[in-house]
């Protein structure tokens, strides 16, 4: 089995330019990024259910049969394998044609969908994908720092090699530690007698460390990608003072962190990201959307039949879908309401996924935002027009 490929730009773009052969099956479903027996149980149970319901969309269709073949084929090489199971995230997207399948990790919860028709069902997607962030993750201590890149779908462990410790990285003479005179034999500035001067001595220190920490982040890492600091609100301080790495978001992990695996920070990176960057980018979009609506309200669109005539004109400039809810009911175990993808009422899905790759195409940007958060609560789509 192929490894399962990531919901991010690349393959999403791949799907819609992919010349499509009717019928085009296209399967959403909530699965656990843990593996255990009881997991991969349901997440199998689940994706098997769903076969039977593509099996009677399939079944009702003259071209569905040699499909629907190829289909229950790619699906029983899924579930028989460990790997699909040890990949999975929150959800998963499979997408399927005559001489066609493949499989989508998506980062986020998302309801239960099958659909099959002429193209595969994209609208959800098409308005996460201006989301997807990578970053990076620095987690501060005097012994073994450690540098992580992320992104929407975890944490990942980075080639870049910093200074194992401040001892090693300074050259400090331990024997010395208890002089309250003591110098840094690295060079520092010369402690005098009392708890004050071996404050300095050890903040000096620590400063040189971070330093020659930064140095490395500073010349090895992509500046275009913001980092994420972990550690005690000192320490945290100190590496801001010094750093010149130029986007160090606001927020950060508060902790001491021996040894972490990416998984540990995860979650708590993701938060960061969400509110130092994604939110503020939503924000920024439904506050035009209201300014525009109060001051040109000739280029906002609200109504469903006025977004597609924009769309097919290429007017679009910024589509808002309000396809995500935050709910307890989902398939992860306790009682934390978490975001999910919804999807729109049957009688206008179709043209919802129509109307996204149109501006997809026209390069308009989607976003898809809590249904609470729409400037208007009576709709599911909005826009802001070029012209």
């Amino acid at each position: 089995m192929k490894d399962l490929n990531l919901a991010n730009k690349n393959n999403i773009q791949k799907l819609i330019n992919y010349s499509e052969k009717s019928p085009a099956v296209t399967i959403y479903l909530p699965t656990h990024r843990s593996v255990s027996p009881d997991h991969i149980n349901q997440d199998e149970i689940r994706l098997k259910n769903l076969l039977y319901r593509v099996e009677e969309l399939l079944g009702a269709r003259e071209d569905g049969e040699s499909l629907l073949k190829e289909f229950k084929s790619e699906v029983n090489d899924l579930v028989s394998s460990k790997l699909f199971y040890e990949q999975l995230t929150e959800g998963l997207l499979i997408c399927a044609s005559p001489g066609f399948f493949i499989s989508l990790r998506l980062e986020i919860d998302v309801e239960e969908y099958v659909t099959v028709g002429e193209q595969f069902y994209l609208a959800p997607i098409l308005g996460l994908l201006n989301d997807y962030k990578e970053y990076y993750v620095l987690v501060l201590a005097t012994h073994l720092p450690i540098l992580f890149k992320g992104d929407n779908y975890g944490l990942y462990s980075t080639n870049v090699q910093l200074p194992k410790s401040l001892k090693e990285s300074l050259k400090i003479d331990e024997l010395g530690k208890d002089n309250q005179q003591q110098q840094s034999s690295y060079g520092g500035a010369k402690g005098f007698n009392g708890r004050g001067g071996e404050k300095n001595i050890a903040q000096n220190d620590r400063l040189r460390f971070w330093r020659s920490i930064d140095q490395i982040i500073v010349s090895r890492l992509n500046k275009k990608l913001p980092l994420v600091l972990v550690g005690m609100e000192k320490e945290v301080s100190e590496y801001r003072e010094i750093s010149k790495y130029p986007i160090i978001l606001k927020d950060h992990i508060e902790g001491s962190y021996r040894d972490p695996k990416p998984h540990e920070l995860f979650n708590k990176s993701q938060q960061v990201i969400n509110q130092d960057i994604i939110k503020p980018e939503h924000d920024k979009i439904i506050d035009e959307y209201n300014a525009i609506k109060g001051n040109r309200p000739h280029l906002v669109a609200n109504e469903l039949k006025s977004i597609y005539l924009a769309a097919k004109a290429g007017r679009i400039d910024k589509l808002i879908i309000g396809l995500i809810h935050n709910t307890a009911d989902n398939v992860r175990e306790g009682t934390n309401r978490l975001p999910k993808i919804s999807f729109p009422p049957i009688e206008v899905a179709q043209l919802y996924n129509e109307i996204t790759r149109i501006v997809w195409n026209n390069g308009g940007k989607i976003i898809n935002i809590n249904r609470l958060e729409m400037p208007a609560q009576d709709t599911f789509l909005l826009a802001t027009l070029r012209y």
